[in-house]
C-alpha cells in the first residue's frame, strides 16, 4: 500500500534536460556532468577539466575587479583594483594553457587589448615575461592561418547553395597596432616580420593593420623609410598610402555639425530606403530569410550612424527633448523615426553612465517621461528597441527598480554551464512538446531517437520572443536515407501540430564497432548535419533519460579519443574547435547578440580603421573580454590518450 501510495514521488522522471556538454566540463568535479562513468573517473581528463576550471576562476577575478572593459590593466594596478600577484597568476595560467595545448591558439584572437601587460611589470614579473615571451611565438604561429573575413566583420556570409568564393583575411595581422601600441614590438621590428611574408593573404592583412596605423601615433619617420625599402610592391605602396593620410591628418579636422531633428529623420528615411533597393540590386537569387536579415542588417546600420548624429544635436542643445516630444506627437510617426529616438536617447544616457552613473542617472531621469511615452506604442521593433535601450543601462550600472518591471529586463549568463536552469521554462513549453510528439509516434521512433538538441539563439539565451527554434535530431543508425523524406514529414507534422515555428537537423548516426559517429554526404543540404559540427557538445539536450544516457555512451566518447581522426583532410580536433568557436562567439553572438544585450565600450572607429573593419564588434574592449570568457568556458575539448 504504502509503494503503491508514494510510487510517482520514487520513480525517476522519463523525459529530462541535460545542459550543454562543453560547459559543463569547465569544472573541478565531473561527477555532475551526463558523461559516462568511464569517463568521469578518467584521470586525464579531470586534470584537463580543472585546468580549465582554474584558468575561468582567475580571469573572472580579474574582471570582477576591473568593471570597465576599457580600463588597462597598467591603470588597474595603479590604482589598486587588482592585486599584482592575481595578475601574475592570470598570465601564468594562459602561458599554461597556450605551452600545453597549441589548439588552444586563437584565444590570442580575442584577448582583451587591455590586459596586455606594460613593459615596467614585465620587469617586475616573471610570469608577465614569459606570457609576453609566448604570446609573440603563438602570434606569429596564427600568420598562417585564414580566416572567412566576413566572420570577423559583419557576419554576411550567403548560403551555402548561392556562395560564392568569399574573401579571406589572416585576422593575426589586424592585430599589429594594438601589439606595437604595447610596446610588444616596435614598428622596426614589425618591419622584419613583414619582410619574412610571402602569402598574399597574410601581406594584405598586415597593409590593413600598417594604414590602421596612422590613427594611433604609432607611425615613425624610420618605419616608413623602411616599409619604402620593402622587397614587397604592396607594402611599398602602403608605405605611401600611410604617409599621405598621415599629411592630411595633420592638416585636417572631422568635426560633425550638428543636425535639426528634420534634418536627421529625413535623411535617416530616405537612407533606409535606399538600403532596401541596394539589397534587390544584389540579386535576384537570394532566400526570403537572407533578403530580410539583409535589410535588417542595413537599417541597423543606418539607424545607429544616425542615432549618433541626433545623439551630438542633443548634447549641443540643437536639439532639446521639447522637440523630441513635440515630433512624437505629430499625426504621423514611423517607428523608424521613433527608434531613431530610442537610439539617440541612449546613446547620449549611455555616454554619460560610461563616465559616471551618478550624471548617467540625472541624463536618464531628463528623459524618463520620453521612454514612457514610447512604451505605449505597439510595434514589435520599438518594443525591442526599448528592451535593448533599458538592457545596456543596467549593465552599466543604473539601478531603477521600476524599469525591471516596466522594460521586462532579461540578461543572458553568456558563459553559464546551466543551460537546463535558466531555460527550464522554455524547455518545459516548446521543446517539450516537440519530445513528446516524437515519443507518441511509434513510427517515427523507428526512424529517431526522442531527443532533442537545442541549438541556435535559444540555446545561447538571446533568441527574441518570436525566434524559430532550432534543433538536431538523431536518426537512428539502421534507419535507410531513402526514408528521409518520409522523417522529415513527420517531424514537420509535430512542428505544425504544436505551432512552434522552426527546423530540425538531422544527424544521421552509424555504427562503429560499439560506438556511434555522425555520417557524412556528399552534397549535403542546410538540414543536414555532418562529423565536422559540435552541436551536440555545444547543444542543450532534451528527451528520455535512456536514450540521452545512450547517446552520450556511445556518441560524445568519439569527441574525446580524436588523436589520428580527419574531418576533410584536416584534424578532427582543430575542425571541432574551429566550429565551437564559429557558433559561440562569431555566429549571431558578434554581429548581433551581443548587441542586443550589451553597450559598446570604445571600439576604435576612426577615420583609418576602416581598413581592418574597425566597425566591427570584435574590436570593443566589452566584446572581447566576453570573448576571452567564453572561449575558456565553452570553446574546449580535451584531446584524451
Amino acid at each position: 500500500m504504502f509503494k503503491e501510495r508514494y510510487k510517482p514521488l520514487l520513480e525517476q522522471p522519463k523525459q529530462i534536460t541535460a545542459g550543454a556538454l562543453v560547459g559543463a566540463l569547465v569544472t573541478d568535479n565531473l561527477s555532475e556532468t551526463f558523461l559516462p562513468q568511464e569517463l568521469k573517473s578518467n584521470k586525464e581528463l579531470q586534470e584537463k577539466c580543472a585546468d580549465r576550471f582554474e584558468l575561468s576562476k582567475i580571469v573572472d577575478a580579474v574582471f570582477a575587479k576591473m568593471p570597465k572593459a576599457s580600463t588597462t590593466i597598467t591603470e588597474a594596478l595603479s590604482e589598486g583594483l587588482v592585486a599584482p600577484d592575481v595578475v601574475s597568476k592570470m598570465y601564468k595560467q594562459v602561458t599554461k594553457l597556450l605551452v600545453e595545448d597549441p589548439a588552444s591558439a586563437r584565444l590570442l584572437l580575442y584577448f582583451p587589448f587591455e590586459l596586455l601587460p606594460s613593459k615596467s611589470f614585465q620587469e617586475e614579473d616573471l610570469c608577465a615575461r614569459e606570457f609576453v615571451m609566448v604570446y609573440k611565438q603563438v602570434w606569429k604561429g596564427l600568420l598562417k592561418q585564414k580566416d572567412i573575413r566576413a566572420d570577423f566583420d559583419n557576419g554576411d556570409i550567403p548560403e551555402l547553395e548561392i556562395r560564392d568564393e568569399l574573401p579571406l583575411v589572416v585576422k593575426a595581422t589586424h592585430l599589429i597596432p594594438w601589439l606595437v601600441k604595447a610596446e610588444f614590438y616596435a614598428p622596426e621590428e614589425i618591419f622584419t616580420i613583414i619582410e619574412l611574408q610571402e602569402d598574399d593573404i597574410s601581406l594584405e592583412g598586415i597593409a590593413d593593420a600598417l594604414v590602421a596605423m596612422v590613427d594611433m601615433g604609432i607611425v615613425t619617420e624610420q618605419f616608413l623609410a623602411q616599409l619604402n625599402q620593402s622587397k614587397h610592391l604592396l607594402i611599398r605602396n602602403t608605405g605611401k598610402i600611410m604617409r599621405s593620410r598621415i599629411e592630411y591628418v595633420t592638416k585636417t579636422q572631422s568635426i560633425e555639425e550638428p543636425g535639426s531633428l528634420t534634418e536627421i529623420t529625413s535623411s535617416l528615411l530616405s537612407g533606409i530606403e535606399e538600403g532596401k533597393k541596394k539589397v534587390i540590386r544584389r540579386g535576384e537569387n537570394m532566400t526570403a530569410s537572407r533578403i530580410s536579415w539583409l535589410n535588417e542588417t542595413t537599417r541597423e546600420s543606418v539607424l545607429t550612424s544616425h542615432s549618433e548624429s541626433l545623439s551630438v544635436s542633443l548634447a549641443s542643445g540643437v536639439v532639446t527633448s521639447a522637440d523630441l516630444v513635440a515630433y512624437l506627437n505629430r499625426d504621423s510617426v514611423s517607428s523608424d523615426e521613433v527608434c531613431l529616438i530610442v537610439y539617440a536617447l541612449r546613446s547620449r544616457i549611455c555616454t554619460q553612465l560610461q563616465s559616471d552613473v551618478e550624471i548617467g542617472e540625472a541624463e536618464y531621469k531628463k528623459y524618463l517621461n520620453i521612454f514612457n511615452s514610447i512604451k505605449n506604442i505597439n510595434d514589435r521593433s520599438v518594443q525591442e528597441s526599448l528592451q535593448r535601450t533599458f538592457r545596456y543601462f543596467s549593465a552599466l550600472g543604473l539601478t531603477d527598480p521600476e524599469m525591471f518591471n516596466t522594460y521586462d529586463i532579461s540578461m543572458p549568463r553568456f558563459t553559464t554551464s546551466k543551460e537546463d536552469v535558466i531555460y527550464e521554462s522554455f524547455h518545459e513549453g516548446s521543446i517539450k512538446k516537440l519530445v513528446s510528439g516524437i515519443e507518441s509516434q511509434e513510427e517515427l521512433k523507428k526512424y529517431v531517437y526522442p531527443v532533442l538538441v537545442t541549438l541556435g539563439s535559444h540555446m545561447k539565451g538571446y533568441a527574441r520572443a518570436d525566434s524559430d527554434i532550432d534543433v538536431g535530431i538523431f536518426v537512428r543508425p539502421d534507419a535507410m536515407f531513402t526514408d528521409r523524406v518520409r522523417i522529415q514529414g513527420l517531424i514537420k507534422e509535430i512542428f505544425t501540430r504544436e505551432s512552434i515555428n522552426g527546423s530540425a537537423m538531422e544527424f544521421w548516426l552509424k555504427n562503429d564497432g560499439d560506438s556511434l559517429s555522425i555520417r557524412d554526404f556528399e552534397n549535403p543540404d542546410s538540414s543536414l548535419g555532418d562529423s565536422s559540427l559540435t552541436h551536440p557538445l555545444l547543444g542543450s539536450w532534451s528527451g528520455d533519460k535512456e536514450a540521452i544516457h545512450e547517446l552520450y555512451k556511445k556518441l560524445i566518447p568519439g569527441y574525446f579519443f580524436s588523436k589520428g581522426k580527419r574531418i576533410l583532410e584536416h584534424d578532427a580536433r582543430t575542425v571541432w574547435l574551429k566550429d565551437m568557436e564559429h557558433n559561440m562567439l562569431q555566429y549571431r553572438l558578434m554581429h548581433k547578440g551581443y548587441q542586443n544585450f550589451l553597450p559598446l565600450q570604445g571600439r576604435e572607429s576612426t577615420q583609418h580603421f576602416d581598413t581592418i573593419d574597425g566597425n566591427s564588434t570584435f574590436y570593443d574592449p566589452g566584446y572581447r573580454r566576453l570573448a576571452t570568457r567564453m572561449y575558456i568556458n565553452k570553446v574546449f575539448l580535451p584531446q584524451l590518450n
